[in-house]
């Protein structure tokens, strides 16, 4: 609360500046002020992260049921809010994973997000969710048809407040260090490799026991 008051305050300034001098301000000037509301926006954002982050600390990893995954995701990708034409496809069978459900929605909602937040091509896309059954873990994997990640970016991605491309007013940089953080909380592992032809391929360790 304390960090988020001054933003609204910023925010509100801004507000009350570009209405009252509407009939004075040149577009270049109404400009900064949409570049410094955004920005705000993104504050906010970043705090909401940060707090998301220090949070699983005390919850992430604790005893719970089997929950199935199939069912997790549907309702998931029902409530986001992807663009046009972006598809999610999950393969069967899907396992049932010892999670809480709300961080099994938590991690798949920030490798989705994310997978189409960072396509290239508008109006298409796709993201696979499919496992593999091994001897002691599940490896579940999330792949997407998007430009991919860099061989030399694959590691700093799992770090807070990384933004490889784009715009970085946009995106907070805290999604997937909250899911490695999540993975790592419940006794797994997560990585990204290519997806040939193109994409990215986010592979997740999750042990059974």
């Amino acid at each position: 609360h304390d960090l988020k008051a001054p933003l609204r305050a910023v925010s509100q300034l801004a507000s009350w500046i570009e209405e009252d001098a509407a009939g004075h301000l040149d577009e270049e000037n109404r400009e900064r002020l949409r570049l410094m509301r955004r920005r705000v926006v993104r504050m906010d954002g970043l705090i909401d992260g940060l707090l998301t982050y220090s949070r699983l600390g005390r919850t992430v990893g604790q005893a719970h049921e089997a929950v199935p995954l199939r069912p997790v995701l549907e309702g998931l990708i029902g409530e986001l809010a992807l663009p046009p034409g972006f598809r999610v496809e999950m393969d069967d069978p899907l396992p049932s994973l010892r999670a809480d459900p709300l961080h099994l929605r938590q991690l798949f909602q920030n490798l989705i997000a994310n997978a189409a937040a960072h396509h290239d091509r508008p109006g298409s896309g796709t993201v696979w969710i499919r496992a593999e059954e091994e001897e002691s873990r599940w490896r579940l994997e999330v792949a997407d048809d998007g430009p991919g990640i860099p061989a030399e970016e694959r590691e700093r991605v799992f770090e807070m407040f990384t933004c490889l491309r784009g715009p970085c007013d946009e995106h907070t940089g805290m999604g997937l260090a909250l899911a490695r953080k999540l993975v790592h909380g419940y006794g797994g592992e997560v990585d990204v490799t290519d997806r040939p032809p193109r994409g990215a391929l986010f592979r997740i360790w999750w042990p059974k026991g």
